[in-house]
């Protein structure tokens, strides 16, 4: 909800949408930062129904702040824009979005669901895994090309970007202070002894990756945000490469022969990659806040966020087969780590690929809109509410459910004495500008 109205304020400030996110962003880690402090002395002290009770307080916690965020009441008798009027009707003018919301629904249930089915083979989750990347890519395209092409691509190439990545926790197997990893019936030269980290040790690094995202949002406003897109994702893209990289080096025990310890490698691992991930989703964010159309960019913000974990989802199918071939990769002789974790560091650099094709060349911290030619842009909006407001048009509380003039349910003016056409609509849908109620002007 909170990202929802920070997507509606940046098409009043688009110039300041990355420190818009940011803003967020760093309130997210602050409070991370406290739970992270404290969460291991409270289960400590109270137990597990502890951490359960302080997670229920403070959901309860967000319903009066619930109250701050502005919403604007409907005008009386104007019916509200139902999912279902959005979808049964080309003329809405958010019916693409919310096909969109749909499709992704039935997709990823169905991936989950063949999952289950045929996961006994290694080829199995690969096999779920690639038509699905090919039907998601295509209906982003389909449903919000309509709307903004530039919107379309990055959805897509903010769900390659997770898709193309193979998600594991072999690392974290690797690491872990268990009966096998640290005290091994037959230890394998090369490999053991293990880091065998405990428990309190990796709490800390949790600790140390909300500190460092903390910082983080500071370099990134000095140093990245003025670049474009592209140049901010080609630099941040190819330092995480880096320091997946730096995993082989750890994973092959050279780090012992150069005398260096293994919790120096721990802080790329659990630090460094989750903070670069964290910084990429920033400038990404702030171009979706921008391309969202204003009558419905809660529901485009989330459904991107919702690609975000769905490409993370589809990824992990991908690493599945990846494991699944490699023979399982499990302690503590995890055979072939090293062809594993360099697979999965070059599999890092696929994205930088994609950036040329799918990122607009323009800045975040540009005052228009990412690409001139979207349909949505400010200037094609403040024409059409100069147009209204020539014509002596008033406010008729057309919502979010019609792009036309009158409200009415072909998206064109049933009156054409007023200005109106009878029909508006391109290839189904309704790609006129669409009219910024002069109530929201004011806000």
């Amino acid at each position: 909800m909170l990202d929802s109205v920070v997507a509606e304020r940046t098409h009043s400030q688009p110039q300041l949408a990355t420190e818009l996110q940011s803003l967020v962003l760093g309130f997210a880690g602050v409070v991370k930062v406290a739970a992270a402090t404290f969460k291991g002395a409270l289960l400590r002290a109270a137990g597990t129904r502890s951490l359960f009770g302080v997670a229920l307080a403070c959901s309860l916690g967000l319903l009066p702040g619930a109250a701050w965020l502005g919403e604007r009441r409907l005008p009386a008798g104007e019916d509200r824009c139902t999912l279902g009027q959005a979808c049964c009707s080309n003329a809405a003018s958010g019916a693409p979005i919310f096909r969109l919301a749909q499709f992704l629904s039935l997709v990823g249930a169905a991936s989950a669901c063949g999952i289950f089915l045929i996961d006994d083979v290694w080829w199995g989750p690969p096999a779920v895994a690639a038509p699905a990347v090919l039907l998601i890519c295509a209906a982003c395209w389909h449903y919000e090309g309509h709307v903004s092409p530039t919107l379309a691509r990055a959805s897509i190439f903010t769900f390659l970007s997770g898709a193309l990545q193979p998600q594991l926790i072999v690392l974290f197997k690797f690491y872990k202070e268990t009966d096998d990893n640290c005290s091994p019936a037959e230890p394998i030269p090369g490999l053991h002894p293990l880091p065998c980290f405990s428990s309190e040790f990796v709490g800390m690094l949790d600790l140390g990756a909300e500190i460092a995202f903390l910082l983080g949002l500071v370099v990134y406003a000095e140093v990245f945000s003025g670049l474009s897109y592209r140049s901010i994702y080609y630099a941040l893209q190819s330092l995480l490469v880096v320091v997946n990289l730096l995993d082989l080096f750890w994973v092959s025990r050279l780090n012992l022969a150069a005398g260096l310890p293994d919790a120096l490698f721990a802080l790329g691992a659990e630090l460094m990659q989750p903070l670069i991930d964290d910084m990429l989703r920033i400038p990404l964010f702030a171009l979706i806040a921008r391309e969202s159309p204003r009558e419905c960019a809660g529901t485009t913000f989330a459904i991107n966020m919702g690609l975000i974990w769905l490409g993370r989802n589809i990824g992990g199918f991908f690493g599945m087969g990846l494991l699944a071939a490699l023979g399982g990769v499990e302690p503590p002789a995890f055979e072939n780590i090293r062809v594993l974790v360099l697979v999965r560091s070059l599999t890092r650099a696929l994205p930088l690929l994609l950036i040329p094709h799918l990122l607009p060349p323009g800045a975040p911290t540009d005052a228009g809109p990412a690409t001139p030619s979207v349909s949505l842009a400010a200037s094609d909006i403040a024409l059409a509410e100069t147009g209204r407001e020539r014509r002596g048009d008033v406010d008729d509380g057309a919502g979010a459910c019609s792009a036309g003039e009158g409200g009415g349910g072909n998206g064109a003016s049933s009156d054409p004495s007023r200005g109106g056409v009878e029909d508006g609509s391109q290839g189904g849908y309704d790609m006129r500008p669409l009219a910024v109620p002069a109530s929201e002007n004011k806000e």
